[in-house]
């Protein structure tokens, strides 16, 4: 599972034209979380806001 992450994020970095060395672990959750939760940008934006509303609760 992990070559198949990596191939994958090379290719991303490809189309980034590189990234920072020290942001690789970022890069990588943030690819991660968007193969899970948000394979489209209003998925992933619908899927951060519910994500959020259960760590910080709105009264009403």
């Amino acid at each position: 599972m992990g070559r198949v992450y990596w191939r994958m994020m090379k290719k991303r970095f490809v189309q980034m034209n590189g990234t920072n060395s020290s942001m690789l672990p970022s890069h990588l959750d943030e690819f991660m979380w968007r193969e899970a939760y948000g394979k489209t940008p209003e998925e992933a934006f619908n899927n951060i806001l519910l994500h959020l509303s259960s760590w910080f609760r709105v009264n009403e």
